[in-house]
């Protein structure tokens, strides 16, 4: 195997290294009040700053804003 090839395949494993670039953007989840808003279902978990796993970007999201932007987003997956 090219060694190359060998770094793709243990990357596309591991969420982390795929999406190690990417942020969550919180700013689709304050067009509406608090009260107002609702998250889906859909698992999709997110490790934050707290060491907590959260749901998915809707929950993470609530809990950023709850945090007055103090949590913040560590990775894709479980914590």
């Amino acid at each position: 195997i090219l060694p190359e090839f060998k770094f793709l395949c243990l990357c596309l494993t591991d969420v982390d290294c795929v999406k190690h670039h990417e942020q969550i953007d919180c700013n689709k989840y304050k067009m509406l009040p608090l009260e107002e808003r609702f998250c889906y279902d859909i698992y999709a978990p997110i490790c934050g700053s707290d060491g907590k796993t959260y749901s998915n970007d809707c929950y993470f999201c609530y809990e950023v804003e709850k945090t007055n932007n103090k949590l913040k987003f560590v990775h894709f997956g479980k914590c």
